[in-house]
């Protein structure tokens, strides 16, 4: 007897994905991959690296799967971790900008110049 995943709720996949079955999971890619891309790229703007971030975002949704709380939609659950993986990205992003800046600058720039803290 063969289960077919397509006519399976995100519910009784999440199930089956926690009992062993990665054919399931593989049906919630499926499905949901496309939205997540969509909300992923909206958020960060760069769509190579919203190719990226979906791919981590699946996969942490995997490795949690066990928190998905099966009475609520799994689309909503999903979205939630697009959302935290792409206010990451976009934290150490900004992060990697001002480093960047900052390593540019010749080593004596700025009000603070000469060691002496406040410029007269």
């Amino acid at each position: 007897m063969s289960l077919e995943l397509s006519a399976c709720t995100d519910g009784e996949l999440a199930a089956l994905t926690l009992a062993g079955r990665q054919a399931a999971f593989a049906e919630i890619m499926r499905r949901h991959k496309g939205p997540v891309y969509r909300l992923i790229r909206a958020h960060i703007g760069d769509a190579e690296e919203a190719l990226d971030l979906t791919q981590e975002c699946f996969a942490a949704a995997f490795q949690n799967l066990r928190k998905y709380d099966g009475d609520r939609p799994l689309a909503a659950w999903l979205a939630r971790v697009a959302i935290n993986k792409s206010r990451d990205w976009l934290r150490r992003r900004r992060i990697r900008q001002i480093l960047s800046f900052a390593s540019s600058l010749p080593p004596e720039t700025g009000a603070f110049a000469g060691g002496g803290g406040i410029l007269r």
